[in-house]
């Protein structure tokens, strides 16, 4: 519940030009490319943390379900019995 409150109050100053400002939003906004950039940059860390920790399983012996509930040629088209 502590973290709910500290994490709003950052959020507060990020949305500020958002609320305050209509042209932020249908303008350029303030430094979009830093946003972009950014926002880029977190997700290929989640992507690449997501490929690790499944490579890790792997390496462990853990094989994700999907992997092992996925169809195959030899599957497709038989229902189960």
């Amino acid at each position: 519940m502590v973290i709910t409150f500290v994490t709003s109050i950052p959020a507060l100053f990020l949305y500020g030009p958002v609320l305050n400002h209509a042209n932020y939003i249908t303008g350029a906004g303030a430094n979009a490319h830093g946003v972009v950039a950014l926002g880029a940059l977190l997700e290929m860390l989640l992507i690449i943390w997501e490929l690790s920790f499944g490579i890790y399983l792997i390496v462990k012996g853990f094989l994700p379900s999907p992997i092992l509930n996925a169809p195959t040629p030899q599957t497709i088209g038989v229902l189960p019995s």
